[in-house]
């Protein structure tokens, strides 16, 4: 819901109608106004980042998605925002965004998807920047956020596997065991039993191919 701040005052009163009556640049001078005074709501933000794009203003644009950001994290200007910076050749700009928002919604029990949407994104983002340490970061992060999201998890574990580091595999591979289930759990389970096989770890792959083999009969094949 638009966070109202409406202001009592009569000048505030007068720009609001004002604005009602306005179209084109006078609009956007009302909103910018608003902005200026700290006094614009939410669907005034989101307004005055819509014209302000339009009309080519994106330094305006810009400061209106972050204000509505400061509010509310989570709202749905973040991905305009992100794309705006992305379009201005501000790409590092729009990482330390998607970090910041994902931050600020991981303290909040009731986003961890969208932590985990946004997460997805920071990688995305950082693997173009070539920032592959932090990109392995933020994927950690979004698999601990939404364990047993195959999503992630793919993500996740493609970059491990690209590494060649057997050991941080073996422990992403346990660490998302917990909370998968279905076929996903079973994919996990086949890479996890091979690996320990591949290292002269038999008895550690057995209880692992007993349980998939339980969820998962026709994999008797592959043995």
């Amino acid at each position: 819901a638009a966070t109202d701040l409406v202001d009592g005052a009569p000048w505030a009163r007068a720009l609001r109608l004002r604005l009602r009556l306005s179209e084109g640049k006078e609009a956007l001078e009302v909103l910018q106004e608003l902005l200026e005074a700290k006094r614009a709501n939410d669907d005034e933000l989101a307004e005055l980042g819509r014209r302000a794009r339009a009309a080519g203003e994106h330094d305006l644009a810009i400061r209106s998605y972050r204000a509505l950001l400061e509010r509310d994290p989570n709202h749905r200007s973040g991905k305009e925002l992100v794309g705006l910076l992305r379009q201005q050749g501000r790409p590092r700009e729009a990482a330390e965004l998607l970090e910041h928002q994902a931050t600020a919604l991981l303290t909040r029990g009731d986003a961890a998807r969208a932590a985990g949407d946004m997460l997805l994104d920071l990688a995305a983002l950082l693997g173009e920047l070539g920032e592959a340490d932090r990109r392995l970061v933020a994927l950690r992060q979004a698999a601990a956020a939404c364990p047993g999201r195959r999503e992630i998890i793919d993500a996740l574990l493609g970059e491990i596997r690209q590494r060649g580091d057997r050991d941080v595999q073996r422990r992403v591979l346990q660490e998302q065991l917990v909370a998968a289930r279905g076929s996903l759990r079973c994919e996990l389970l086949a890479e996890l039993a091979a690996l320990h096989v591949e290292d002269g770890r038999g008895q550690d792959a057995t209880p692992l191919w007993e349980e998939l083999l339980s969820l998962d009969p026709s994999r008797q094949e592959l043995l």
